[in-house]
C-alpha cells in the first residue's frame, strides 16, 4: 500500500507534467495573440483617432473628414484644428492598416495667406515617374472655393485641364492621367460665382 505523503509526491509530480504538457501545447498549437491584430493603427476609426493624436501632440480637435482606399493603402484626410491634413496607412498580409506617413497642414502658414490654407493639395503615390498623379483635395469649415482647376503642363503631353467641386470640410481625389516624369501644375480656384479667388 502506498503511503500518504508518496501518493501527495506523486498527485504533484502528475499535476507538473500536465501543467508542462498543457504549457508546450498552448505555445506551440494554441491560439495566438497579435499585437497588430488588437491594436492596428488604421483599421477603424476609433484607432485612426488613436494614432493621428499619438503623431503630434499639438493638435487639439480632430475631425476625420473621409476615409479613401487605393488597393493596399489607406489615406485618412482630416481636420487638425481646422487645417487640412492626412495621414496613410499601408495594409499589411493580415489585413491590417499600419501607419505610413502624415502631412501636416499647419507647416509654414502665414496669416496673410490664410486664404490659400482653407483648401490644400497634397499629392499621392505615383505608381512609375511616368504613372498618373493622384492629388488628395482637403478643405476646411472656412473654405470659400467652391471649384478648382489644375492645369498639367509636361513635356510629353502638352497640357490637360481637370476641374473638380470642392466645398466645406471636404476631400477629394484628383488624377491626372498623361503625366511624364517632368510636369508643372498650376492650380486656380473659383468661388460660387465663378470668380477666380488665387492660383498656385
Amino acid at each position: 500500500m502506498i503511503s500518504k505523503q508518496l501518493r501527495m509526491i506523486l498527485t504533484l509530480i502528475i499535476v507538473f507534467l500536465c501543467l508542462i504538457v498543457l504549457g508546450i501545447a498552448t505555445y506551440y498549437g494554441g491560439p495566438t495573440i497579435d499585437k497588430s491584430q488588437s491594436h492596428p493603427d488604421g483599421n477603424n476609426k476609433r484607432n485612426i483617432l488613436k494614432t493621428i493624436k499619438s503623431l503630434d501632440s499639438r493638435q487639439q480637435s480632430i475631425e476625420i473628414i473621409k476615409i479613401l482606399d487605393f488597393k493596399d493603402r489607406r489615406y485618412v484626410a482630416y481636420l487638425h484644428d481646422d487645417i487640412p491634413a492626412y495621414v496613410f496607412f499601408s495594409k499589411d498580409e493580415l489585413g491590417n492598416y499600419n501607419v505610413g506617413e502624415a502631412e501636416f497642414g499647419y507647416i509654414g502658414i502665414q496669416p496673410q495667406n490664410k486664404l490659400k490654407y482653407n483648401i490644400i493639395v497634397y499629392p499621392l503615390f505615383r505608381e512609375s515617374k511616368d504613372g498618373e498623379l493622384v492629388q488628395l483635395v482637403i478643405s476646411n469649415h472656412k473654405n470659400i472655393a467652391t471649384k478648382l482647376s489644375v492645369r498639367l503642363q509636361n513635356a510629353a503631353f502638352g497640357g490637360t485641364e481637370n476641374e473638380i467641386n470642392v466645398g466645406k470640410a471636404t476631400a477629394s481625389i484628383l488624377t491626372s492621367h498623361e503625366t511624364s516624369s517632368s510636369y508643372e501644375l498650376l492650380y486656380r480656384y473659383y468661388d460660387a460665382n465663378g470668380k477666380q479667388l488665387f492660383d498656385q
